[in-house]
Protein backbone atom coordinates (compact mmCIF):
# COMPACT_ATOMS: atom_id res chain seq x y z
CA UNK A 1 0.00 0.00 0.00
CA UNK A 2 1.40 3.18 -0.78
CA UNK A 3 2.40 5.92 1.67
CA UNK A 4 -0.53 8.79 1.03
CA UNK A 5 -4.05 8.39 -0.55
CA UNK A 6 -3.50 10.90 -2.96
CA UNK A 7 -0.07 11.76 -4.74
CA UNK A 8 0.98 15.34 -4.89
CA UNK A 9 1.25 17.18 -8.00
CA UNK A 10 4.98 16.68 -7.93
CA UNK A 11 4.08 12.77 -8.93
CA UNK A 12 1.37 13.65 -10.91
CA UNK A 13 -1.40 13.18 -7.95
CA UNK A 14 -4.17 14.94 -6.96
CA UNK A 15 -3.99 17.64 -4.35
CA UNK A 16 -5.87 19.43 -1.34
CA UNK A 17 -6.95 17.47 1.63
CA UNK A 18 -10.49 15.72 2.65
CA UNK A 19 -10.88 18.58 5.39
CA UNK A 20 -11.34 21.37 2.65
CA UNK A 21 -13.76 19.38 0.89
CA UNK A 22 -15.36 18.53 4.89
CA UNK A 23 -15.85 22.54 5.28
CA UNK A 24 -17.42 23.18 1.73
CA UNK A 25 -20.04 20.53 2.52
CA UNK A 26 -20.88 21.56 5.76
CA UNK A 27 -21.22 24.97 5.28
CA UNK A 28 -23.62 24.53 2.08
CA UNK A 29 -25.63 22.49 4.29
CA UNK A 30 -25.39 25.24 6.86
CA UNK A 31 -28.99 26.89 6.06
CA UNK A 32 -30.77 23.02 5.81
CA UNK A 33 -33.82 22.99 8.00
CA UNK A 34 -35.37 19.52 6.57
CA UNK A 35 -33.33 17.26 9.43
CA UNK A 36 -35.21 19.23 13.05
CA UNK A 37 -35.66 15.64 14.71
CA UNK A 38 -34.27 15.95 18.56
CA UNK A 39 -30.77 15.89 19.47
CA UNK A 40 -30.17 13.43 21.68
CA UNK A 41 -27.02 11.39 22.82
CA UNK A 42 -26.99 9.13 25.46
CA UNK A 43 -23.98 7.25 27.32
CA UNK A 44 -25.23 3.32 26.78
CA UNK A 45 -24.37 1.90 23.06
CA UNK A 46 -26.00 -1.25 21.83
CA UNK A 47 -24.22 -3.84 19.83
CA UNK A 48 -24.03 -3.67 16.29
CA UNK A 49 -25.17 -6.97 15.86
CA UNK A 50 -28.69 -5.85 17.51
CA UNK A 51 -31.37 -6.90 15.08
CA UNK A 52 -33.14 -3.11 15.52
CA UNK A 53 -30.73 -2.34 13.25
CA UNK A 54 -31.81 -4.10 10.32
CA UNK A 55 -35.71 -3.16 11.16
CA UNK A 56 -34.39 0.48 10.97
CA UNK A 57 -32.15 -0.27 7.59
CA UNK A 58 -36.00 -1.80 6.49
CA UNK A 59 -37.74 1.68 7.72
CA UNK A 60 -35.60 3.42 6.03
CA UNK A 61 -36.01 2.13 2.96
CA UNK A 62 -39.37 2.43 2.96
CA UNK A 63 -38.90 6.44 3.73
CA UNK A 64 -39.87 6.57 7.29
CA UNK A 65 -36.46 7.41 8.17
CA UNK A 66 -34.92 10.22 6.08
CA UNK A 67 -32.49 10.95 8.34
CA UNK A 68 -30.89 7.81 9.41
CA UNK A 69 -27.33 7.45 9.29
CA UNK A 70 -27.04 3.84 9.76
CA UNK A 71 -23.36 3.27 8.56
CA UNK A 72 -22.18 4.11 11.19
CA UNK A 73 -22.63 1.82 14.68
CA UNK A 74 -22.98 1.12 17.39
CA UNK A 75 -25.69 3.97 17.88
CA UNK A 76 -26.73 4.43 21.56
CA UNK A 77 -30.01 3.28 23.34
CA UNK A 78 -31.10 7.21 23.35
CA UNK A 79 -30.51 7.41 19.61
CA UNK A 80 -32.27 3.98 18.44
CA UNK A 81 -35.17 5.40 20.89
CA UNK A 82 -35.26 8.57 19.23
CA UNK A 83 -35.36 6.87 15.55
CA UNK A 84 -38.34 4.90 16.77
CA UNK A 85 -40.07 7.50 17.82
CA UNK A 86 -39.49 9.35 14.58
CA UNK A 87 -41.58 6.40 12.98
CA UNK A 88 -45.39 6.22 13.17
CA UNK A 89 -47.05 3.29 13.68
CA UNK A 90 -50.25 4.69 12.05
CA UNK A 91 -48.41 5.21 8.90
CA UNK A 92 -50.11 3.68 5.69
CA UNK A 93 -47.28 2.22 4.32
CA UNK A 94 -45.95 0.07 7.58
CA UNK A 95 -47.47 -3.68 7.30
CA UNK A 96 -49.33 -5.46 10.43
CA UNK A 97 -45.70 -6.98 10.99
CA UNK A 98 -44.19 -3.83 10.66
CA UNK A 99 -46.15 -2.21 13.64
CA UNK A 100 -45.90 -5.44 15.29
CA UNK A 101 -41.55 -5.29 15.37
CA UNK A 102 -42.47 -1.26 15.84
CA UNK A 103 -43.96 -2.21 19.20
CA UNK A 104 -41.28 -5.11 20.41
CA UNK A 105 -38.31 -2.33 19.95
CA UNK A 106 -40.29 0.39 21.13
CA UNK A 107 -40.92 -2.09 24.60
CA UNK A 108 -36.91 -2.76 24.34
CA UNK A 109 -35.93 1.00 24.83
CA UNK A 110 -39.11 2.03 26.83
CA UNK A 111 -37.08 3.45 29.35
CA UNK A 112 -35.49 5.71 26.71
CA UNK A 113 -38.71 6.42 24.92
CA UNK A 114 -40.11 7.82 28.20
CA UNK A 115 -36.83 9.72 28.96
CA UNK A 116 -37.35 11.77 25.73
CA UNK A 117 -40.91 12.56 26.63
CA UNK A 118 -42.51 10.46 24.28
CA UNK A 119 -44.46 8.38 26.90
CA UNK A 120 -47.75 8.43 25.20
CA UNK A 121 -46.17 6.23 22.82
CA UNK A 122 -45.79 2.90 25.36
CA UNK A 123 -49.61 2.22 25.39
CA UNK A 124 -48.93 1.39 22.12
CA UNK A 125 -46.66 -1.58 22.95
CA UNK A 126 -45.48 -3.96 25.81
CA UNK A 127 -42.01 -2.55 27.74
CA UNK A 128 -39.57 -5.16 28.33
CA UNK A 129 -40.15 -7.23 31.48
CA UNK A 130 -36.70 -6.04 32.97
CA UNK A 131 -37.39 -2.12 31.88
CA UNK A 132 -38.76 0.63 34.30
CA UNK A 133 -41.45 1.46 32.72
CA UNK A 134 -42.60 -2.06 32.48
CA UNK A 135 -44.93 -1.86 36.15
CA UNK A 136 -44.52 -0.96 39.84
CA UNK A 137 -42.82 -4.25 40.56
CA UNK A 138 -40.12 -3.75 42.81
CA UNK A 139 -36.86 -3.38 41.58
CA UNK A 140 -35.33 -6.50 43.76
CA UNK A 141 -37.83 -8.74 42.26
CA UNK A 142 -36.66 -7.79 38.90
CA UNK A 143 -33.55 -10.69 37.99
CA UNK A 144 -31.36 -8.53 35.66
CA UNK A 145 -32.22 -5.52 37.76
CA UNK A 146 -29.81 -5.39 40.93
CA UNK A 147 -29.86 -1.48 41.80
CA UNK A 148 -32.13 1.57 40.70
CA UNK A 149 -33.13 5.08 41.39
CA UNK A 150 -33.65 8.10 39.69
CA UNK A 151 -30.53 9.53 39.19
CA UNK A 152 -28.94 5.80 38.80
CA UNK A 153 -29.60 2.80 37.37
CA UNK A 154 -27.01 -0.90 37.29
CA UNK A 155 -28.88 -3.79 35.12
CA UNK A 156 -27.13 -7.14 34.49
CA UNK A 157 -27.57 -9.38 31.36
CA UNK A 158 -27.12 -12.54 30.27
CA UNK A 159 -26.42 -14.73 27.00
CA UNK A 160 -26.04 -17.85 26.17
CA UNK A 161 -26.36 -20.25 22.83
CA UNK A 162 -25.50 -23.94 21.62
CA UNK A 163 -25.22 -24.64 17.72
CA UNK A 164 -24.41 -27.31 16.14
CA UNK A 165 -23.42 -27.79 12.29
CA UNK A 166 -22.43 -30.73 9.81
CA UNK A 167 -20.34 -29.62 7.03
CA UNK A 168 -17.37 -32.13 5.62
CA UNK A 169 -17.93 -33.46 9.80
CA UNK A 170 -19.99 -32.51 12.68
CA UNK A 171 -18.96 -29.42 15.25
CA UNK A 172 -20.51 -28.17 17.86
CA UNK A 173 -20.30 -24.34 19.60
CA UNK A 174 -21.46 -23.46 22.87
CA UNK A 175 -21.20 -19.15 24.28
CA UNK A 176 -22.10 -18.16 27.51
CA UNK A 177 -22.00 -14.51 28.06
CA UNK A 178 -22.61 -11.89 31.15
CA UNK A 179 -22.63 -8.50 30.83
CA UNK A 180 -24.35 -5.41 32.34
CA UNK A 181 -24.31 -1.64 32.17
CA UNK A 182 -24.45 1.26 34.82
CA UNK A 183 -26.28 4.57 33.94
CA UNK A 184 -25.16 7.54 36.34
CA UNK A 185 -26.70 10.53 36.04
CA UNK A 186 -27.39 12.30 32.91
CA UNK A 187 -24.00 12.11 31.73
CA UNK A 188 -22.17 8.86 32.48
CA UNK A 189 -22.49 5.51 31.45
CA UNK A 190 -20.63 2.24 31.97
CA UNK A 191 -20.93 -1.14 30.31
CA UNK A 192 -18.93 -4.20 30.03
CA UNK A 193 -19.55 -8.20 29.44
CA UNK A 194 -17.01 -11.33 29.35
CA UNK A 195 -18.16 -14.03 26.57
CA UNK A 196 -17.24 -17.65 27.08
CA UNK A 197 -16.78 -19.60 23.33
CA UNK A 198 -15.90 -22.93 22.72
CA UNK A 199 -16.40 -25.05 19.58
CA UNK A 200 -15.12 -28.91 19.05
CA UNK A 201 -15.61 -31.32 16.28
CA UNK A 202 -12.92 -33.30 14.22
CA UNK A 203 -11.04 -30.47 12.23
CA UNK A 204 -12.19 -27.29 13.48
CA UNK A 205 -10.27 -24.01 13.03
CA UNK A 206 -10.58 -20.81 14.27
CA UNK A 207 -12.04 -18.44 12.02
CA UNK A 208 -9.84 -17.55 9.37
CA UNK A 209 -8.24 -14.93 7.97
CA UNK A 210 -10.07 -14.17 4.50
CA UNK A 211 -13.99 -15.13 5.46
CA UNK A 212 -17.06 -13.84 6.56
CA UNK A 213 -17.01 -15.05 10.26
CA UNK A 214 -15.90 -12.40 12.75
CA UNK A 215 -12.60 -13.16 13.81
CA UNK A 216 -11.18 -13.13 17.75
CA UNK A 217 -8.42 -11.92 19.28
CA UNK A 218 -7.14 -14.94 20.90
CA UNK A 219 -6.91 -18.52 20.35
CA UNK A 220 -7.12 -21.29 22.82
CA UNK A 221 -6.94 -25.07 23.00
CA UNK A 222 -5.63 -27.82 20.41
CA UNK A 223 -6.77 -26.41 16.78
CA UNK A 224 -6.95 -30.04 15.56
CA UNK A 225 -10.02 -31.21 17.88
CA UNK A 226 -11.23 -27.97 19.48
CA UNK A 227 -10.74 -24.40 20.40
CA UNK A 228 -11.63 -21.57 22.96
CA UNK A 229 -11.88 -17.85 23.62
CA UNK A 230 -13.37 -15.27 26.29
CA UNK A 231 -14.00 -12.29 24.82
CA UNK A 232 -13.86 -8.96 26.71
CA UNK A 233 -16.23 -5.59 26.03
CA UNK A 234 -15.84 -2.96 28.48
CA UNK A 235 -16.78 0.88 27.58
CA UNK A 236 -17.05 3.80 29.79
CA UNK A 237 -18.71 7.03 27.86
CA UNK A 238 -19.39 10.70 29.08
CA UNK A 239 -22.27 11.93 27.19
CA UNK A 240 -23.93 15.88 26.66
CA UNK A 241 -26.91 17.41 24.53
CA UNK A 242 -23.67 17.84 21.87
CA UNK A 243 -20.95 15.30 22.46
CA UNK A 244 -20.27 11.28 23.67
CA UNK A 245 -16.56 11.13 24.66
CA UNK A 246 -15.74 7.03 25.33
CA UNK A 247 -12.97 4.94 25.81
CA UNK A 248 -12.71 1.08 25.93
CA UNK A 249 -13.23 -2.03 23.99
CA UNK A 250 -16.07 -1.97 22.05
CA UNK A 251 -17.39 -3.24 18.27
CA UNK A 252 -17.19 -0.04 15.97
CA UNK A 253 -18.28 -0.19 12.23
CA UNK A 254 -17.82 2.07 9.50
CA UNK A 255 -19.94 1.89 6.06
CA UNK A 256 -23.26 1.09 4.77
CA UNK A 257 -23.53 -3.15 3.61
CA UNK A 258 -24.81 -5.64 5.13
CA UNK A 259 -22.46 -8.80 4.33
CA UNK A 260 -19.19 -7.11 4.15
CA UNK A 261 -17.53 -3.32 4.53
CA UNK A 262 -14.72 -1.53 2.76
CA UNK A 263 -13.91 0.91 5.64
CA UNK A 264 -13.96 -0.30 9.19
CA UNK A 265 -16.37 -3.99 9.11
CA UNK A 266 -16.56 -6.55 12.02
CA UNK A 267 -14.24 -9.22 11.21
CA UNK A 268 -11.57 -7.90 13.23
CA UNK A 269 -12.25 -8.13 16.87
CA UNK A 270 -13.41 -5.46 19.37
CA UNK A 271 -10.56 -3.08 19.99
CA UNK A 272 -9.07 -1.23 22.91
CA UNK A 273 -9.99 2.73 21.40
CA UNK A 274 -10.82 5.96 22.51
CA UNK A 275 -13.82 7.86 20.56
CA UNK A 276 -15.34 11.35 20.24
CA UNK A 277 -18.48 11.62 18.63
CA UNK A 278 -19.20 15.73 18.08
CA UNK A 279 -23.21 16.64 16.50
CA UNK A 280 -23.31 20.27 16.71
CA UNK A 281 -26.38 20.19 14.57
CA UNK A 282 -29.08 17.50 14.21
CA UNK A 283 -27.51 17.07 10.19
CA UNK A 284 -23.72 16.89 11.35
CA UNK A 285 -22.08 14.24 13.21
CA UNK A 286 -17.97 14.22 13.49
CA UNK A 287 -16.80 10.75 14.78
CA UNK A 288 -12.80 10.50 16.07
CA UNK A 289 -11.44 7.40 17.27
CA UNK A 290 -7.73 6.08 17.81
CA UNK A 291 -7.56 2.30 18.10
CA UNK A 292 -4.58 -0.12 19.30
CA UNK A 293 -4.18 -3.01 16.90
CA UNK A 294 -1.89 -6.36 16.85
CA UNK A 295 0.69 -5.82 14.40
CA UNK A 296 2.12 -9.30 14.19
CA UNK A 297 5.65 -8.35 13.63
CA UNK A 298 8.25 -9.13 16.30
CA UNK A 299 9.84 -6.20 17.58
CA UNK A 300 13.67 -7.09 17.67
CA UNK A 301 13.86 -4.16 20.33
CA UNK A 302 11.85 -5.15 22.99
CA UNK A 303 12.76 -6.87 26.42
CA UNK A 304 11.03 -10.33 25.30
CA UNK A 305 12.96 -10.24 22.62
CA UNK A 306 15.99 -9.97 24.19
CA UNK A 307 15.57 -12.51 27.04
CA UNK A 308 13.28 -14.93 25.27
CA UNK A 309 12.76 -15.12 21.37
CA UNK A 310 10.46 -17.24 21.39
CA UNK A 311 8.14 -15.30 23.43
CA UNK A 312 8.94 -11.99 21.66
CA UNK A 313 6.68 -8.89 22.09
CA UNK A 314 5.16 -7.23 19.13
CA UNK A 315 5.94 -3.73 16.94
CA UNK A 316 3.40 -1.09 18.41
CA UNK A 317 0.52 -0.59 15.50
CA UNK A 318 -2.52 1.64 15.70
CA UNK A 319 -5.80 2.69 13.51
CA UNK A 320 -6.81 6.14 13.77
CA UNK A 321 -9.73 8.03 11.64
CA UNK A 322 -11.61 10.51 11.52
CA UNK A 323 -15.43 10.49 9.94
CA UNK A 324 -18.08 13.41 8.94
CA UNK A 325 -21.64 12.75 8.64
CA UNK A 326 -24.19 14.94 6.31
CA UNK A 327 -27.56 14.16 6.85
CA UNK A 328 -29.29 17.18 5.57
CA UNK A 329 -30.46 16.39 2.57
CA UNK A 330 -33.66 14.69 2.69
CA UNK A 331 -33.29 10.92 2.26
CA UNK A 332 -29.50 11.31 1.64
CA UNK A 333 -26.74 10.53 3.77
CA UNK A 334 -23.42 11.38 3.21
CA UNK A 335 -20.18 9.92 5.05
CA UNK A 336 -16.35 11.23 4.27
CA UNK A 337 -13.42 10.71 6.11
CA UNK A 338 -9.52 9.64 6.28
CA UNK A 339 -7.95 6.88 8.30
CA UNK A 340 -4.37 5.89 8.67
CA UNK A 341 -2.66 2.83 9.89
CA UNK A 342 0.66 3.76 11.64
CA UNK A 343 3.51 1.39 13.62
CA UNK A 344 6.83 0.75 14.51
CA UNK A 345 6.61 3.08 17.49
CA UNK A 346 4.42 4.73 20.77
CA UNK A 347 1.44 6.53 19.54
CA UNK A 348 2.18 9.88 17.65
CA UNK A 349 0.39 13.12 19.30
CA UNK A 350 -0.23 14.51 15.87
CA UNK A 351 -2.69 11.85 15.36
CA UNK A 352 -4.38 11.98 18.47
CA UNK A 353 -5.40 15.67 17.99
CA UNK A 354 -8.81 15.00 16.46
CA UNK A 355 -9.34 17.15 13.62
CA UNK A 356 -6.12 17.82 12.14
CA UNK A 357 -6.05 16.77 8.53
CA UNK A 358 -4.42 13.10 8.40
CA UNK A 359 -2.82 13.60 4.58
CA UNK A 360 -1.21 16.59 5.57
CA UNK A 361 0.15 15.04 8.91
CA UNK A 362 1.46 11.26 7.70
CA UNK A 363 3.48 13.88 5.62
CA UNK A 364 4.66 15.81 8.66
CA UNK A 365 5.18 12.54 9.74
CA UNK A 366 7.88 11.59 7.42
CA UNK A 367 5.41 10.17 4.40
CA UNK A 368 6.12 6.53 6.00
CA UNK A 369 2.46 5.75 6.91
CA UNK A 370 -0.55 4.19 5.74
CA UNK A 371 -3.23 6.61 4.59
CA UNK A 372 -6.72 5.94 3.60
CA UNK A 373 -9.22 8.34 2.56
CA UNK A 374 -12.82 7.14 2.41
CA UNK A 375 -16.75 8.05 1.30
CA UNK A 376 -20.19 6.55 1.62
CA UNK A 377 -23.57 7.25 0.75
CA UNK A 378 -27.00 5.54 1.48
CA UNK A 379 -29.96 6.98 -0.49
CA UNK A 380 -33.58 6.57 0.50
CA UNK A 381 -35.46 8.80 -2.18
CA UNK A 382 -36.74 6.10 -4.37
CA UNK A 383 -39.96 4.22 -2.88
CA UNK A 384 -39.25 1.21 -1.30
CA UNK A 385 -35.74 1.65 -1.74
CA UNK A 386 -33.04 1.83 -0.19
CA UNK A 387 -29.29 2.45 -2.44
CA UNK A 388 -26.33 2.63 -0.84
CA UNK A 389 -22.24 2.78 -1.98
CA UNK A 390 -18.81 3.20 -0.17
CA UNK A 391 -15.58 3.85 -1.61
CA UNK A 392 -12.15 3.23 -0.06
CA UNK A 393 -9.14 5.01 -1.59
CA UNK A 394 -6.07 3.77 -0.60
CA UNK A 395 -3.80 5.49 -3.51
CA UNK A 396 -4.91 7.28 -6.70
CA UNK A 397 -3.10 8.57 -9.63
CA UNK A 398 -5.17 10.13 -11.94
CA UNK A 399 -2.28 10.59 -14.70
CA UNK A 400 -1.66 6.84 -14.47
CA UNK A 401 -5.64 5.82 -14.98
CA UNK A 402 -6.19 7.81 -18.07
CA UNK A 403 -2.59 5.73 -19.83
CA UNK A 404 -4.55 2.56 -17.60
CA UNK A 405 -1.80 2.17 -15.51
CA UNK A 406 -3.39 0.44 -12.85
CA UNK A 407 0.28 0.62 -10.59
CA UNK A 408 -1.18 3.26 -7.96
CA UNK A 409 -4.53 2.68 -8.20
CA UNK A 410 -5.58 1.25 -5.20
CA UNK A 411 -9.21 0.98 -3.96
CA UNK A 412 -12.35 -0.93 -3.02
CA UNK A 413 -15.88 -0.05 -3.49
CA UNK A 414 -18.98 -1.32 -3.05
CA UNK A 415 -22.72 -0.95 -4.32
CA UNK A 416 -26.12 -2.38 -3.00
CA UNK A 417 -29.88 -2.01 -2.76
CA UNK A 418 -32.43 -2.94 -0.28
CA UNK A 419 -36.24 -3.16 -1.77
CA UNK A 420 -38.55 -3.57 0.67
CA UNK A 421 -41.80 -5.31 0.45
CA UNK A 422 -40.75 -5.81 -3.46
CA UNK A 423 -41.45 -2.21 -4.33
CA UNK A 424 -44.79 -2.50 -2.48
CA UNK A 425 -46.43 -5.56 -4.37
CA UNK A 426 -45.99 -8.19 -1.82
CA UNK A 427 -45.96 -7.16 2.26
CA UNK A 428 -43.09 -8.60 3.99
CA UNK A 429 -41.16 -9.77 1.69
CA UNK A 430 -37.49 -7.70 0.70
CA UNK A 431 -34.57 -8.21 -1.80
CA UNK A 432 -31.63 -7.59 -1.27
CA UNK A 433 -28.23 -7.08 -3.50
CA UNK A 434 -24.85 -6.79 -2.59
CA UNK A 435 -21.52 -6.33 -4.79
CA UNK A 436 -18.07 -5.49 -3.06
CA UNK A 437 -14.72 -5.19 -5.11
CA UNK A 438 -11.41 -4.90 -3.67
CA UNK A 439 -8.09 -4.15 -6.06
CA UNK A 440 -4.79 -5.85 -5.59
CA UNK A 441 -2.85 -4.53 -3.00
CA UNK A 442 -5.41 -1.94 -1.68
CA UNK A 443 -5.14 -2.40 2.60
CA UNK A 444 -1.38 -3.39 1.72
CA UNK A 445 1.84 -1.46 2.85
CA UNK A 446 5.42 -1.71 2.11
CA UNK A 447 6.42 -2.17 6.08
CA UNK A 448 4.27 -4.63 7.32
CA UNK A 449 3.87 -3.02 10.82
CA UNK A 450 1.50 -0.50 8.34
CA UNK A 451 -1.10 -2.92 7.16
CA UNK A 452 -4.45 -2.68 7.59
CA UNK A 453 -4.81 -5.70 9.67
CA UNK A 454 -4.88 -6.65 12.95
CA UNK A 455 -3.44 -9.85 14.61
CA UNK A 456 -4.49 -12.53 16.66
CA UNK A 457 -2.63 -14.56 18.92
CA UNK A 458 -2.44 -17.87 20.43
CA UNK A 459 -0.12 -17.77 23.43
CA UNK A 460 2.57 -15.04 22.63
CA UNK A 461 2.40 -16.09 19.17
CA UNK A 462 1.37 -14.40 16.21
CA UNK A 463 -1.53 -16.80 13.95
CA UNK A 464 -4.05 -14.98 12.30
CA UNK A 465 -4.10 -11.69 10.54
CA UNK A 466 -7.85 -9.98 10.09
CA UNK A 467 -8.50 -7.51 7.74
CA UNK A 468 -9.91 -4.15 9.14
CA UNK A 469 -11.92 -3.71 5.99
CA UNK A 470 -13.30 -6.25 3.63
CA UNK A 471 -12.70 -9.78 4.91
CA UNK A 472 -11.96 -10.83 2.07
CA UNK A 473 -9.01 -8.45 2.09
CA UNK A 474 -7.26 -6.86 -1.56
CA UNK A 475 -7.39 -9.21 -4.59
CA UNK A 476 -11.29 -10.00 -4.45
CA UNK A 477 -15.01 -9.89 -4.79
CA UNK A 478 -18.02 -10.55 -3.12
CA UNK A 479 -21.64 -11.05 -4.93
CA UNK A 480 -24.66 -11.68 -2.80
CA UNK A 481 -28.77 -11.93 -3.02
CA UNK A 482 -30.92 -12.54 -0.76
CA UNK A 483 -34.40 -12.26 -0.75
CA UNK A 484 -36.45 -12.27 2.76
CA UNK A 485 -39.61 -13.11 3.79
CA UNK A 486 -40.93 -12.37 7.70
CA UNK A 487 -44.47 -13.88 7.74
CA UNK A 488 -45.47 -12.25 11.41
CA UNK A 489 -43.43 -10.84 14.16
CA UNK A 490 -40.58 -13.25 15.55
CA UNK A 491 -40.72 -15.54 12.47
CA UNK A 492 -38.19 -15.05 9.03
CA UNK A 493 -37.70 -17.16 6.19
CA UNK A 494 -34.60 -16.28 3.64
CA UNK A 495 -32.86 -17.46 0.58
CA UNK A 496 -29.64 -16.42 -0.38
CA UNK A 497 -27.07 -17.14 -3.53
CA UNK A 498 -23.04 -15.64 -3.19
CA UNK A 499 -20.66 -16.22 -5.13
CA UNK A 500 -16.43 -14.87 -3.30
CA UNK A 501 -13.54 -14.67 -5.32
CA UNK A 502 -10.06 -14.40 -4.15
CA UNK A 503 -6.88 -14.28 -6.37
CA UNK A 504 -3.23 -14.02 -5.14
CA UNK A 505 -1.64 -12.51 -1.97
CA UNK A 506 1.82 -11.28 -3.66
CA UNK A 507 4.37 -9.84 -2.50
CA UNK A 508 6.05 -6.55 -1.79
CA UNK A 509 7.79 -6.74 -4.61
CA UNK A 510 5.29 -7.23 -6.79
CA UNK A 511 3.23 -4.20 -5.64
CA UNK A 512 5.82 -1.75 -6.06
CA UNK A 513 7.82 -2.82 -9.37
CA UNK A 514 5.61 -2.26 -12.96
CA UNK A 515 3.99 -3.65 -15.08
CA UNK A 516 0.99 -3.53 -12.41
CA UNK A 517 -0.90 -7.10 -11.62
CA UNK A 518 -4.58 -7.23 -13.30
CA UNK A 519 -7.78 -8.43 -10.87
CA UNK A 520 -7.81 -11.77 -9.14
CA UNK A 521 -3.83 -12.47 -10.53
CA UNK A 522 -2.52 -15.27 -8.88
CA UNK A 523 -4.22 -18.70 -8.10
CA UNK A 524 -7.97 -18.16 -8.02
CA UNK A 525 -10.67 -19.34 -5.62
CA UNK A 526 -13.79 -19.05 -6.30
CA UNK A 527 -16.52 -20.15 -3.72
CA UNK A 528 -20.29 -20.22 -4.67
CA UNK A 529 -22.86 -20.84 -2.28
CA UNK A 530 -26.75 -21.08 -1.59
CA UNK A 531 -29.14 -21.87 0.84
CA UNK A 532 -32.02 -21.25 2.61
CA UNK A 533 -32.47 -20.13 6.78
CA UNK A 534 -35.13 -19.64 9.30
CA UNK A 535 -35.26 -17.82 12.56
CA UNK A 536 -37.62 -17.87 15.05
CA UNK A 537 -38.03 -15.62 18.45
CA UNK A 538 -40.23 -18.04 20.66
CA UNK A 539 -40.12 -15.69 23.16
CA UNK A 540 -38.66 -12.30 24.05
CA UNK A 541 -34.83 -12.89 23.40
CA UNK A 542 -35.28 -17.15 22.66
CA UNK A 543 -34.23 -17.25 19.02
CA UNK A 544 -34.19 -20.66 17.40
CA UNK A 545 -32.15 -20.86 13.68
CA UNK A 546 -31.92 -23.22 11.06
CA UNK A 547 -29.93 -23.05 7.97
CA UNK A 548 -29.04 -25.66 4.54
CA UNK A 549 -26.68 -24.71 2.55
CA UNK A 550 -24.30 -25.85 -0.34
CA UNK A 551 -21.10 -24.69 -1.76
CA UNK A 552 -18.80 -24.89 -4.64
CA UNK A 553 -15.22 -24.11 -4.55
CA UNK A 554 -12.85 -24.23 -7.26
CA UNK A 555 -9.36 -23.24 -7.11
CA UNK A 556 -7.12 -22.73 -10.26
CA UNK A 557 -3.75 -22.26 -11.10
CA UNK A 558 -1.75 -22.08 -14.51
CA UNK A 559 -0.65 -25.92 -13.12
CA UNK A 560 -3.56 -27.25 -12.16
CA UNK A 561 -6.99 -26.56 -10.68
CA UNK A 562 -9.42 -28.63 -7.82
CA UNK A 563 -12.88 -28.62 -7.16
CA UNK A 564 -14.97 -29.62 -4.37
CA UNK A 565 -18.49 -29.34 -3.07
CA UNK A 566 -19.80 -29.44 0.21
CA UNK A 567 -23.83 -29.31 2.07
CA UNK A 568 -23.83 -27.38 5.48
CA UNK A 569 -27.20 -27.93 7.96
CA UNK A 570 -26.77 -26.06 11.25
CA UNK A 571 -29.51 -25.56 14.42
CA UNK A 572 -28.63 -23.34 17.02
CA UNK A 573 -30.81 -22.05 19.90
CA UNK A 574 -29.86 -18.36 21.56
CA UNK A 575 -30.93 -16.61 24.78
CA UNK A 576 -29.75 -13.12 24.68
CA UNK A 577 -31.17 -10.44 27.05
CA UNK A 578 -29.80 -6.90 25.38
Amino acid sequence: MGHGALMTPRHGRLTGSAAILWCVLAASAAGASDAQHPQVSGTLYVLPRHPVYAYLERMSAKGLLPHAPLSTRPWTRTQLADALIEISPEDACLTDVDRADWRFYAGEFADEILALGADSLLERCAPAWWSRAAGDRSVWKQPLSTYRKDDAEVRLWVAGGLTAQHDTSANYRRHAEIGGWARLGEHWGAQAAMRDVAVWGPDVTPPPAFDPTPGVAHIDGDTSASFYYDDTEALVTYGSRFFTASVGVYPLLFGPGTHAQVILSDKAPPLPQVRLTVCPWPWLSFTYVHMTLQSGVPDSESFWHRYDPENTGYAKKYYVAHRLELTALRGIDLALGESVVYGGRGPELRYLIPIIPFRAAQHAEGDLDNLQMWADIAATRLPWTRLYGALLIDELSLNALLKEDMSHNWWAWQVGAQVADLWGFVPDVDLCLEYTRAHPWVYHHEYPWNTYDTWALKGNEAVVGYPLGFWQGHNGDFLRGDLIWQPRRGLRFGVWASQARRGGEGTVEEQYNPPAESFLFGPVTRTREIGVEASWELRRDLVVRAMLGHSTRKRTSDAESSRRSWTTASFGVTYNVW
